[in-house]
């Protein structure tokens, strides 16, 4: 599945957000099934930027489950390179299609 962009944001807008506040949900594009099939609602996954500054969601394994290119993508990038860590919790789960939650690995 070749889902793009979000599925919902939190906070304020205009980017202007606080990296520890940070929140918003969106879904996994182009999944890796094989680890994908792993996963079930309410799994926490690690969120790590690529060498190519792709935002990447990981198994506990650190297997690639796929990437996300939330709305807000600009922000998390920068928070991200700033050191804030992310995970993201599966929200919902049905064959290719994966929606996650993505907040700070300390709300946890």
């Amino acid at each position: 599945m070749s889902g793009m962009g979000s599925v919902g944001n939190g906070g304020s807008a205009g980017g202007s957000r606080d990296c520890g506040d940070f929140y918003t949900e969106t879904i996994i594009n182009s999944p890796n099934f094989l680890f994908l099939e792993r996963i079930e609602e309410s799994d926490i996954l690690d969120v790590a930027l690529s060498e190519s500054d792709q935002i990447m969601i990981y198994d506990d394994d650190e297997n690639p489950i796929g990437s996300i290119t939330p709305d807000d993508m600009a922000v998390l990038v920068d928070c991200l390179d700033s050191g804030y860590e992310y995970i993201a919790i599966v929200e919902e789960i049905d064959g290719g299609y994966c929606r996650v939650s993505v907040q700070p690995a300390s709300e946890i």
